[in-house]
């Protein structure tokens, strides 16, 4: 169950992608979701949302505030969010170059990518592999 802070942080990050506050009640009900914040106190600086299923991490966002980017705090709330998962998967636009650069940093792959996937503005989709044992 949430803290009511860090439900009105995801709520405030939404919009960064393109989530109505209507989809984030529906993911809250989700059995599978999990949450990873990185806090510095009582200050949320980030966190990564995903669907936890056997094992396997399909990481849904990744948000870090502004005042906290470009200090790879990124890296370490991914490798928290990866910490207990055999595996992760994700998809992320093309054109978002600091976040692929992000995931390959903690050991993601490219997988495959699916041209044109996006429209407004047109991109590709890029498909992302990470497991476990290809860092350890």
């Amino acid at each position: 169950m949430l803290k009511q802070i860090e439900r009105n942080f995801i709520m405030e990050s939404l919009h960064d992608f393109g989530w109505t506050p209507e989809q984030l009640e529906s993911e809250l009900t989700n059995r599978f979701m999990r949450y990873w914040f990185l806090c510095d106190g009582d200050t949320i600086q980030g966190y990564v949302a995903g669907q936890v299923l056997f094992g396997e991490l399909e990481v849904l966002r990744v948000y870090m505030h502004p005042r906290f980017r470009g200090r790879r705090l990124g890296n370490s709330l991914l490798k928290k969010a990866l910490k207990d998962v055999d595996s992760a998967f994700l998809e992320v636009r093309s054109q978002h170059q600091v976040a692929i650069k992000l995931y390959q940093s903690v050991g993601f792959e490219l997988v495959s990518v699916r041209e044109n996937y996006y429209s407004n503005p047109q991109d590709d989709a890029v498909n992302m592999l990470w497991r476990k044992e290809e860092i350890e």
